[in-house]
């Protein structure tokens, strides 16, 4: 399926276009909310377009909101992440496909 064009702008800058679009098609009309400034200098994103801008200050509040100092949270995330990665590499070790995990 072909990609559909996605026009942004504000309403007085979308009239010309809308009034160019045929009557006999669908319209959907998003409201996109333009990122918050960040606050932190150490998140910084520049040369980042608005949409990743975004995406990139969710994860990394995320980041924040999930971190732990809890040796035992620490402990069990990294079994289970040394559990994740051997599961990966025998699935491709299998298959003769190259280790993602040497």
């Amino acid at each position: 399926m072909a990609q559909k064009p996605i026009f942004e702008g504000t309403p007085s800058q979308l009239a010309g276009l809308f009034r160019k679009m045929p009557d006999t098609k669908r319209y959907r009309v998003v409201e996109v909310e333009e990122p918050k400034a960040i606050a932190d200098p150490d998140e910084t994103t520049s040369g980042v377009d608005a949409k990743n801008a975004t995406a990139i200050a969710y994860f990394r509040r995320r980041l924040k909101e999930e971190a732990t100092n809890n040796p035992e949270e620490i402990r069990k995330a990294e079994g289970e992440l040394a559990e994740f990665k051997h599961n990966i590499n025998a699935n491709r070790e299998a298959t003769g496909e190259r280790l993602v995990y040497p």
